[in-house]
């Protein structure tokens, strides 16, 4: 099945799953309970940025077959964004503001994660996530910071490796994305 030829509606369907996908990924308590991660709405959009971030690799690695499926993605992605901002009260003359910023800091950490991932450069990745997803870890909880960062940046490399393996279908939303576990280094002793 090629995603041109699919209806509107179906196209909605498939840009829903995975933007569902993401969130889900996104949402797992040990990021925020282990891993550092802020649970507010800027800890839990870098989570989602990271991750969105390498299901769009896996599309534009997929060449022509990925543009619609990344679009429409990116189209549904913003628009939870969008909600996300109301809902923590955003008023509708600062939506679009916002919203914007939101959009910059997106494309930012799209560009510097699939470059390090395209170059197998762990510490181009490291640095990029220290940079942004663990740019405000949650004092005191956890490991070191430069543990953290070796852990996430491994973590993302196994997801584009499980991205990789799934079928086109999948990834266009017609089935599942089974995200790798994520497992948090231990605690800094004493």
């Amino acid at each position: 099945m090629d995603f041109d030829f699919l209806k509107p509606r179906e196209r909605k369907r498939a840009a829903e799953s995975l933007y569902n996908s993401v969130v889900s990924a996104a949402r797992r308590e040990v990021f925020y309970l282990e891993g550092g991660i802020r649970d507010d709405l800027d800890g839990r959009l870098e989570l989602i940025w990271m991750f969105a971030s390498l299901l769009l690799g896996e599309l534009g690695a997929r060449g022509d077959e990925g543009t619609l499926p990344s679009q429409d993605f990116v189209d549904r992605l913003f628009k939870g964004v969008d909600q996300a901002l109301r809902d923590v009260g955003v008023g509708d003359m600062q939506i679009a503001r916002r919203a914007r910023k939101r959009a910059e800091d997106f494309s930012g950490r799209v560009k510097a994660y699939r470059a390090a991932l395209a170059h197998k450069d762990h510490e181009e990745l490291a640095d990029a996530l220290g940079r942004n997803l663990l740019a405000r870890l949650v004092p005191g909880q956890g490991p070191d910071r430069d543990r953290l960062i070796k852990s996430y940046s491994e973590y993302c490399f196994r997801c584009r490796d499980a991205l990789a393996a799934h079928a086109l279908a999948a990834i266009r939303g017609d089935g599942i994305i089974i995200w790798p576990e994520f497992v948090a280094p231990a605690p800094n002793p004493g």
